[in-house]
This record gives structure tokens, C-alpha cells and sequence, in this order.
């Protein structure tokens, strides 16, 4: 199954009064890379959190509500699922709005309430829904790019990157844990403080467990050329260390801000992408060095291309705005109303 977003309306939610931004090409058709570039407060970080918010409803069963806990007047989220023209739209609807697609679900708020009717129309809800109970929670085995096969029946992944990644000193080395890594619809980058269920934990399960996939993960993470540092288990003191071109070994926190970033989306693609899907990154660029933002963009183009991944991301970055087509790129100004 594929989705792609086509556009997003935002009304009355943090900066934004009434915005509407569109994410397609010259010909109409959804753009596979967006950028969102603006100055601080101008709401970057808010379109990524509403487009997730709104993904998320489609997991909600029909009789709950909805429990978004942004503060969001109304927000309008269009979509082709498999080509079909689909929307997700929820709070006070304005007058202005008519829904135009047949297939949609919908939470409107009632007046003088904090509670949601719930509509939709036509049978996608209810597939997608019923996707969610068979799928999610299922076991992601990382699969070779050259390999990976898309297609319409198996729901795509939406991940969400939150601006503030870093690998942190973890607390609980005490043995191998089983790690495994299982599908969710909507999933939300968090940083880990605990030694299970974390990257370095997940490694070092599949270095005792699945030599086959170890591998795999090694060559990823040692291709990304950081100035020729690789990655190697240390398996007495439970451990990922990273080897420079000198001989001399450190562990993983210690990389700088800016490669941990990069090591953080990557690793991260790498372990949850086994569909196609949508990808959200916030502040693309952060502490990288523009060599390595190009590095990091060329990557993206890997899992676009082979994986028929959509990624809409924010950045204050020249070097990354340059990078991208300029009809690929949306500048905001949260005082121009649609």
C-alpha cells in the first residue's frame, strides 16, 4: 500500500491562523522530497507534528475518541492512498470546507464540547482500520534494498523525527536482551536512555543471534563513510565502539552532535523501513557540517527511490535548500492566510 501527501491545511494552531500548504509538483503529482523552510517560530515544527496527529487517527477504533493533545482549531490532511484521493480532517470544520473526496475520515467537535463525532465515507476507514489490528505489533526482519518488493495490500509506515536526537549514556548493560523490531503505523523517534531496547542492545542481540542480518547492518553503517571510522561489538562489556582511521576506539555517544544525527536517521530507516512509506524529519541540518548534510541527502535518495519513500522535512539549512529542486521547496509565513 502506498500513501503520499498532497497538501495540509492548519487553522488556529500555534502560529498558524489559516495556512495551507501543498506538497505536489509542477504536474500535479506528490513530490517524493519537500523541504519547509521558514524563520524560527514561523511553525516548521508544528505542520510535522499536525501531519502526524492526523495519520495517527487511523488507528483509533470508532468508538474512541480521538485524543489529540495538540491544541488544534481544525486541520485538514490530503492524501492518495494507492492512487485514490483520500482525507483525513479534524475539529471545528469551518464554513468554508466541503469535503470532496469519497473517501475520508473525519473528527468533528461539537459545540460547547471537548468531544469528536467521528465520520467517514466510503471503505478505505475501514480497511486501513482493520490493517492496523492484522499489522501492527508484526516483526520487521531488515530486508536488502536491492530486494525490497512493494506492494498494495500491506500498510506503509510513517515515521516522525523530532528535532532533538542524540545518543545518550545508557544505564542497564547487564546482559543481551532479545530486541526485536515491530511494525507501528505512526512511529516517534525517542531518545533511549536504557540499554534494552536500544540501538547498541539491538546490534549486539543480532550479533549473538542473527549473524546474517548483523552483517547487513554493519556494511549499512560502515558505508556511510564518516571520515572512515567503523562500527565493532565489544561483546564482554556489552558495547558498540566506534574504531577511527588511527587505531583509537570510543563508544557511540561519544561521536560529535552532528554525526550522532546522522548515524540516528539512517540506523533508524535502515532498522524500520521494510515498506514503502512517509518519512518527517525536523531540522534536517542539525549540528551537521555541509559535507555531511550531502551525504545525508544522497542517503534519503536511496530509500526514495528504491523504497518508494515520501519525505517531507524542515531546515534552516542554504546548503540543504540548494540541494532540492525549488519547486520542492515551501517557505512559510505564518501571517499569510490561504
Amino acid at each position: 500500500m502506498n500513501f503520499k501527501i498532497t497538501s495540509v491545511r492548519i487553522i488556529d494552531c500555534g502560529p498558524f491562523e489559516d495556512t495551507f500548504i501543498d506538497f505536489l509538483d509542477s504536474n500535479g503529482e506528490p513530490l517524493n522530497g519537500c523541504l519547509i523552510s521558514g524563520p524560527n517560530g514561523c511553525g516548521k515544527t508544528t505542520v510535522l507534528v499536525v501531519i502526524t496527529e492526523l495519520i495517527s487517527l487511523l488507528t483509533k477504533c470508532p468508538n474512541h475518541q480521538p485524543g489529540i493533545k495538540k491544541e488544534i482549531g481544525y486541520a485538514q490532511l490530503n492524501m492518495f492512498i494507492n492512487n485514490q484521493p483520500f482525507t483525513i480532517y479534524y475539529g471545528a470544520k469551518p464554513k468554508d470546507v466541503t469535503i470532496t473526496t469519497n473517501e475520508y475520515l473525519g473528527y468533528e467537535k461539537r459545540d460547547r464540547s471537548d468531544r469528536y463525532k467521528r465520520k467517514t465515507g466510503g471503505k478505505l476507514v475501514s480497511l486501513l482500520h482493520a490493517l492496523t489490528h492484522t499489522e501492527e505489533g508484526n516483526e520487521i526482519i531488515c530486508p536488502d534494498l536491492d530486494d525490497v518488493k512493494i506492494d498494495g495490500k500491506h500498510l506503509p509506515t510513517v515515521l516522525f523525527f523530532p528535532h532533538n536526537r542524540e545518543i545518550e549514556t545508557l544505564k542497564g548493560r547487564t546482559q543481551i536482551f532479545k530486541e526485536e523490531t515491530h511494525f507501528s503505523l505512526v512511529h516517534r523517534y525517542n531518545n533511549i536512555r536504557q540499554f534494552e531496547g536500544s540501538f547498541e542492545s539491538y546490534l549486539i542481540w543480532l550479533d549473538y543471534s542473527d549473524p546474517k542480518t548483523f552483517n547487513k547492518i554493519i556494511k549499512f553503517l560502515n558505508e556511510i563513510d564518516m571520515d572512515g571510522k567503523t562500527f565493532h561489538i565489544d561483546r564482554k562489556n556489552l558495547q558498540v565502539n566506534v574504531r577511527t582511521t588511527n587505531g583509537s576506539t570510543h563508544p557511540l555517544n561519544e561521536l560529535s552532535s552532528g554525526e550522532q544525527n546522522l548515524l540516528i536517521i539512517l540506523t533508524e530507516l535502515r532498522r524500520r523501513l521494510d515498506r514503502s512509506g512517509i518519512v518527517l524529519i525536523d531540522e534536517l541540518e542539525n549540528s551537521l557540517h555541509p559535507e555531511y548534510q550531502y551525504k545525508l541527502l544522497e542517503r534519503l535518495k536511496v530509500f526514495e527511490h528504491k523504497m518508494d519513500v515520501q519525505f517531507i522535512m524542515t531546515s534552516h539549512s542554504l546548503e540543504v535548500f540548494e540541494h532540492l529542486p525549488t519547486n520542492a521547496v515551501r517557505l512559510l509565513n505564518p501571517l499569510l492566510a490561504v
